[in-house]
């Protein structure tokens, strides 16, 4: 009996852990959403600063830092993955964002747009 007591114990242990990771997940998503309220839309020259990532193999939260050296002030905005992995750290270009939203990020070679925005210079 205290081997299937302990198998449970660390079961529950595992399964508490991912949740912790699930809800802070959610939690730092809406933080960065509810950054953006209220904020204007900008377009502003930027350097790709830092890229970090958090979550489980079900959730999962990609970051990108840019550093706004006009403002002298860094930006975390979330991206999807495609553009987290496809962009390098101190790439320069024009970040377009509103707070903590991403719309995009252009570079003189590419232009980087959350999926949800394809104007027909974008490329996804």
């Amino acid at each position: 009996m205290p081997v299937a007591t302990a198998l449970f114990a660390k079961l529950t242990g595992t399964l508490v852990a991912t949740g912790l990771l699930v809800l802070a997940g959610g939690w730092l998503r809406r933080r960065m959403s509810d950054r953006a309220d209220g904020e204007p839309l900008l377009a502003e020259e930027a350097l790709v600063h830092a890229k970090s990532d958090h979550g489980t193999e079900y959730d999962h939260i990609y970051l990108i830092h840019f550093y706004i050296a006009a403002r002298d002030d860094v930006v975390t905005c979330e991206v999807p993955y495609e553009i987290w992995r496809n962009l390098d750290m101190k790439i320069r270009g024009t970040l377009t964002h509103q707070g903590g939203r991403f719309y995009s990020f252009e570079t003189k070679d590419a232009i980087y747009c959350k999926e949800s925005l394809y104007p027909p210079d974008c490329q996804p």
